[in-house]
């Protein structure tokens, strides 16, 4: 794995290239790539425009396709790996890639990522969100990478069509309607709440009822017995 003056150093031979380079980005065994001008989310069926939005938004349970901003090429000699900054992952935020990009790759790299919080998460314009490390091979390669992403700067339409042509709920919108759900689940536990405290109180008002009517038979019962008596000493 090359540290940060090996990488300098192999800029300077051309066997890597990185345009739109920015120092700051440089760190002691790798750089770290920032968010392109163009992502997509599954659930919106369409491109969005990160440079003009400033930044992207990617829903909980939702997959997001992006691409780097900076635009890379290596030489047959050198090969290297990808890795999500670890400020995204401990947001929540999976980085679905291959194991390496190939000597020989030349474009800027399109990545899925896929939200697994139950929170939002958003990412600005150029805000370095993924980190690549480069290997010099021991031998040089004998043939660089020819496959359908070389020399690619946008989302491909064959990855968007992927995502527009899945049947079915998203995962995020399947966390929405789990979520209004256990909302109208909520609402009807209240619900019978109420109604069990207002048939409480029904209950308890016909039993103090019940208690009145019983009361007032005895005392009518006694107030009878009184006059009764009353009229036999009248006798």
């Amino acid at each position: 794995m090359l540290s940060d003056q090996q990488i300098l150093e192999f800029m300077e031979k051309g066997d890597i290239i990185i345009e739109d380079f920015d120092e700051s980005c440089l760190k002691p065994a790798s750089y770290d790539m920032r968010l392109g001008k163009e992502a997509f989310i599954s659930s919106r069926k369409e491109k969005i425009n990160v440079e003009e939005m400033g930044l992207l938004r990617i829903p909980p349970g939702e997959f997001a396709i992006v691409v780097t901003y900076e635009k890379i090429k290596l030489s047959k000699r050198i090969a290297a790996s990808i890795g999500l900054r670890s400020y995204f992952a401990r947001k929540g935020l999976v980085l679905l890639a291959g194991p390496q990009i190939d000597p020989g790759f030349e474009g800027r790299l399109t990545l899925v990522l896929f939200n697994a919080s139950p929170k939002e998460a958003i990412l600005r314009y150029k805000e370095p969100f993924c980190t690549i490390e480069f290997h010099q091979l021991i031998v040089e390669a004998t043939k660089g990478y020819q496959g359908r992403y070389q020399q690619q700067n946008s989302i491909r339409l064959e990855d968007i069509e992927y995502f527009t042509e899945l049947s079915g709920m998203t995962i995020g919108e399947i966390l929405k309607t789990m979520e209004g759900v256990t909302s109208s689940i909520n609402e009807l536990s209240t619900d019978v709440k109420v109604l069990s405290q207002s048939i409480g109180d029904l209950k308890d008002a016909f039993q103090r009822q019940q208690q009145f009517i019983s009361i007032s038979l005895v005392l009518l019962a006694i107030f009878i017995a009184i006059v009764g008596l009353i009229a036999a000493f009248a006798k």
